[in-house]
Order: structure tokens, then C-alpha cells, then sequence
């Protein structure tokens, strides 16, 4: 009927898409802070928070991704982390920084190399091995390993990317070419 439940002052804006897990709501606000909330009472269950990086940011901060009882986001600093969407305890063994090469090979350049995608989840190849894509704006697209934070490819030619998609379909093949179908 519209009339309100409850409410939670999350200390800073929120423009990403909260995600339901279960009975937790999985919600990131621009000061990258990661808050797990009890959807029915409205109370906190626990949060993750993270030194937002100094300086210009270009497209604010991720949303959360949810994939077999963890959440996955990126943080302005650049970093990517995996968390347990029971209790919050840290998934990987240690923060993914995306950003270590791509600072020695900047320098003193400034650069954008917060990751401000939501990361999307796909499940890849015959044993369906769980991969988390992510992106900074300019230091491209990265596939990790959902399991371990593990880099499996970079592609740092993909730059200025501000938002991903995944989809399922089968290949169009390109006008002239022989039918992939």
C-alpha cells in the first residue's frame, strides 16, 4: 500500500541499485561503504568500508554484485573486494588493486583508476567457473576469478568504460561472413 517500513541513514548518497540476498540488502554509498541490512527490520547486520581516494573520480563508486553467498564491488581507490554476505568477513585473501601496474606505467600522470563499474558475474566455460568483470576507466576491463580475486586477463585497451553488460545470445555474424549458425 505504499506506507513506509523503515528507514536507514546510509551517511552519504546512493545511486546504485541496492541488490536482495536473501533477507539482506546489499547497498554502496560514495563514501565506499559497503552496507548489509536487514530487509524486513530495517537494522544493520554490518558494514565494509574503505578510504575513499583522493582527488577526481569519474563515474562515482560501484554497485554491488551478489554470486553464491558473496559481494563483490570495486572502491574508488581502485581496489576490488569480495565480502560474505552472512557476517561481512573478507572473501579473498586480500584486496585486489587493480591499479599497481597501472601506476608504474603512468607515473606522475594523473590518471582515472577507480573502479566505479558494477562488477557482473558470469559463469565461463564447460566447468562453469565463476568470473568477475570489472572495469577502471582508463586501465581497462578486468576478468578475475570469483573464487580468489586471481587476475585472468586485462584488456587495457578498453578504456573509458563507465558501465558493463553481460549478456547470453548466440554470435551475429558480422554482414558478408559465412552464418555462425
Amino acid at each position: 500500500d505504499g506506507h513506509m517500513l523503515w528507514r536507514f541513514a546510509s551517511a552519504a548518497e546512493v545511486s546504485r541499485k541496492p541488490v536482495l540476498d536473501g533477507d539482506t540488502l546489499l547497498v554502496v554509498n560514495a563514501n565506499d561503504t559497503l552496507v548489509a541490512i536487514n530487509k524486513d527490520s530495517g537494522k544493520l547486520r554490518w558494514y565494509q568500508a574503505r578510504e575513499p581516494a583522493a582527488g577526481m573520480e569519474i563515474s562515482g563508486y560501484s554497485g554491488p554484485a551478489v554470486h553464491g553467498g558473496r559481494v563483490y564491488l570495486g572502491f574508488s581507490s581502485g581496489v576490488v573486494m569480495a565480502y560474505e554476505v552472512g557476517d561481512g568477513r573478507e572473501a579473498w585473501a586480500a584486496p585486489i588493486d587493480l591499479t599497481v601496474n597501472l601506476e608504474q606505467a603512468a607515473g606522475d600522470e594523473v590518471r582515472y583508476f577507480d573502479v566505479d563499474t558494477t562488477p557482473r558475474i558470469a559463469e565461463v566455460g564447460a566447468r562453469k567457473d565463476p568470473y568477475l568483470f570489472v572495469a577502471s576507466y582508463e586501465g581497462g576491463v578486468f576478468a578475475l576469478d570469483a573464487r580468489t580475486g586471481a587476475q585472468i586477463w586485462n584488456n587495457d585497451g578498453a578504456t573509458g568504460v563507465t558501465e558493463l553488460t553481460l549478456w547470453r545470445g548466440r554470435a551475429r555474424p558480422r554482414r558478408g561472413a559465412a552464418s555462425a549458425w
